[in-house]
C-alpha cells in the first residue's frame, strides 16, 4: 500500500513551535498509535461534515451544480466552507 502522505518528526523544527511543539513531540514518543490514527479521524470528520453540508443545501433550497461545489467545497476545507453555508440565506421567491 502506497503513502499519500510522509510524516517525519525528526526533520520538524520542533523549537520553533514553542509549548505546542513540545506537546505534540511528546505525543508522537509517548502515543504513536494516536498519531497514527489521526488522518483517519480527520477523514471521518470531513465526511460527517460534508453529509451535514448535504442537508443544509437541501434545506435551502440549494440544487444541481451549486449543491454539489457546496459539498465537495466542505470536504475540502470543513468547517471553513460549513459555516457561510449556515450563515447563507437564500432569496425568497416572488410570487
Amino acid at each position: 500500500m502506497s503513502k499519500l502522505a510522509l510524516f517525519a518528526p525528526e526533520a520538524t523544527p520542533w523549537h520553533v513551535m514553542g509549548p505546542v511543539g513540545s506537546f505534540i513531540q511528546n505525543t508522537i514518543k509517548t502515543d504513536p498509535e494516536r498519531v497514527q490514527q489521526l488522518p483517519l479521524r480527520i477523514l471521518g470528520i470531513h465526511t460527517l461534515e460534508t453529509v451535514i453540508a448535504f442537508f443544509v443545501t437541501l434545506y435551502k433550497g440549494i440544487s444541481g451544480a451549486a449543491r454539489l461545489k457546496w459539498v465537495l467545497q466542505t470536504f475540502v476545507f470543513g468547517v471553513f466552507s460549513l459555516v457561510p453555508l449556515f450563515m447563507f440565506k437564500p432569496a425568497r421567491k416572488l410570487k
